[in-house]
Parts: C-alpha cells; structure tokens; sequence
C-alpha cells in the first residue's frame, strides 16, 4: 500500500514538474511567469474557499494566458487518470459529476497543486 501511494506522489510530483517547465516555456507567459506562481498558490485557497467548481469556471472567466495554461494542465492530469476525456470541457464536465467524484478531483487536484507551488516558486520566481 506504501509503495502505491509513493508511485502516487512520484507519479504528481512529475507531472506538475511538467506543468511548471512547461508554463517555462510558454512564450505567452514570458512577462507574466510571476502570475503562474501567483496563481498556483491560490488555487488550493479557492478550492478550500469556493469549491472546485467555481474556481474552474473563475480561472475560464479569467480567460488571461496563465489561467488558460492551468485549466488545460488540469484536464490533462485528470485525462491521464482516466477521470476525464481529451475532448470533455473540464468545467463543464465538473457539472455533471456525482458528489464523490466531485470530492475525489478536488482532493487530488489540491495535493497536484502543493507540488506545482513548490515547483514554481522555485523555478519561474523573477
């Protein structure tokens, strides 16, 4: 069990690794990486505060390179843990989710998002 929930953490820790060297490299983002680390850190306070839901839908009213990326970021993780499909829109999709799927992307998206913060405060910090 120890060794599922480490390949787990590994499996996050990479990924959101990815997500920040990525946001790197965005040429949008090139004046703005402070906004990707700014954002990083609020997610999980938004999530606590309002819930996934109104987040996701936040971050797509932002419609601002940073909150594009993310919301992108985020549907590629939930893809690649079979939650959603490449196709879905990910705020829509948060809508038609029973309660306990609803719980479960949001716990795992609050601990992608503990490593991403970390992960951008040290490499996108100006």
């Amino acid at each position: 069990m120890t060794a599922n929930i480490q390949t787990l953490e590994n499996n996050r820790a990479k990924f959101a690794f990815e997500m920040v060297y990525e946001a790197k490299n965005v040429k949008e983002l090139s004046q703005n990486k402070n906004e990707y680390v700014s954002w990083a850190k609020k997610i999980p306070v938004f999530i606590k505060t309002n819930g996934l839901g109104q987040t996701l839908a936040f971050m797509k009213s932002r419609n601002k390179p940073e909150t594009n990326l993310m919301l992108k970021q985020i549907q590629k993780w939930l893809a690649k843990k079979q939650q959603i499909k490449d196709h879905e829109d990910l705020v829509e999709k948060v809508t038609q989710i029973d309660s306990l799927t609803y719980r479960l992307w949001s716990k795992e998206i609050l601990a992608l998002f503990n490593w991403v913060r970390r992960f951008a405060e040290g490499y996108l910090r100006e």
